[in-house]
């Protein structure tokens, strides 16, 4: 963490050095004579939009911001060998950046709404029937996905049968409503299972970042028995007699340790749901076969995911890997948390054939 300040430090220099150049190559080109008092006050309120990262124009304004400092850095390289007094012109234009910034968000805006599928195949000697997992996680109805939208995707869900449905986490957030929560899960409980449909919470389904709760947990709850979806919090469920689900509470609230809820059983195919891609050690160690995860929205908006991956803030950020004997899969969600665009990665669900060697 003393690393991300340090470097976010570093952003925020470099991003008031670069905006206040911007805003002097503007003034320049709209004629207004340069003036200190002028460009610094420009230069401070738009560092300060571009740093509001919890909402859309703050995300807008880096992009812009990123975007024209690309087009310089290339620039920098090639203004020797360009003649074209077209392309020269098309450079000094200050606005290109908003403009490919604005493409980029309408590509984002779609990508969003774009739910895909995606499918992994993991082998296995312990078994001795194949398996199917549907696993959904990150929804956060009501900001993105609605309930029209939803209930398209269950129905494309619902073309296959499955044997297990795991839900893992943030299926619901701060700015879901009561109505939408319990909208949500009974359109869930209708997906095809055989052995039943299983929850874990992320950080968001208890509204956690909230000042004024839309439900409490207790509501939460209540909702997810009467559609049949059972809670796996720090506790495991057997299933078929050779199949462990261990389901973990979320990290960032506390939480036993894994050697707390099950001991290893190398005869059983053990499963760990856990909303946030962490302890991977630990579930190899225990001789877990698959830990499935959420939360990382594979950055959602370029190019956080490849600062995961580089800081390290997650022991994976998108996709399938194996450890050992342990095969992880973290999911890139349904959808997106608190900005309707997806500029990395795409919206998913997630489907997990475990094919028995026997």
């Amino acid at each position: 963490m003393k690393y991300l300040a340090i470097l976010i430090f570093i952003f925020l220099i470099l991003l008031f050095c670069y905006i206040k150049y911007i805003v002097k190559r503007i003034l320049k080109e709209i004629n207004i004579k340069e003036n200190k008092i002028i460009i610094y006050i420009l230069t401070i309120i738009l560092t300060i939009c571009s740093i509001n990262a919890f909402h859309i124009s703050g995300i807008f304004f880096i992009y812009t911001f990123l975007i024209s400092f690309v087009i310089d850095f290339i620039y920098m390289f090639l203004k020797n060998k360009i003649n074209n007094k077209k392309i020269i012109k098309i450079y000094n234009l200050t606005v290109l950046p908003v403009f490919i910034t604005i493409i980029i968000f309408i590509y984002g805006f779609i990508n969003m709404r774009n739910i895909i599928k995606t499918e992994y195949t993991i082998n296995t000697n312990k078994l001795n029937q194949d398996l199917k997992i549907l696993f959904i996680s990150d929804a956060h109805y009501g900001e993105v996905l609605n309930n029209k939208a939803f209930e398209n995707t269950i129905n494309k869900i619902n073309k296959e049968n499955y044997d297990i449905v795991v839900l893992g986490g943030d299926i619901t957030d701060e700015e879901t409503t009561k109505e939408e929560m319990e909208s949500v899960y009974k359109l869930i409980s209708k997906i095809n299972n055989k052995y039943g449909i299983y929850y874990v919470y992320g950080n968001h389904d208890k509204q956690n970042y909230s000042g004024n709760k839309k439900y409490e947990t207790e509501q939460l709850n209540k909702v997810l028995k009467e559609n049949n979806i059972t809670i796996l919090n720090d506790e495991f469920n057997i299933i078929n007699e050779n199949i462990v689900l261990i389901g973990r509470n979320d990290i960032s609230q506390p939480r036993k340790e894994l050697n707390e809820i099950i001991t290893s059983d190398e005869s059983k195919y053990m499963i760990t749901i856990d909303h946030q891609p962490t302890e991977y050690n630990e579930n190899k160690k225990l001789g877990v076969d698959l830990i499935i995860s959420g939360h990382t929205h594979a950055g959602q908006l370029f190019p956080i995911g490849l600062l995961i991956d580089l800081l390290k803030t997650s022991e994976m950020s998108y996709g399938h890997k194996t450890i050992g004997n342990l095969n992880a899969i973290v999911s890139s969600g349904i959808s997106g948390w608190g900005y309707p665009i997806r500029t990395s990665s795409h919206s998913e669900y997630v489907v997990i054939n475990i094919k028995s060697n026997k």
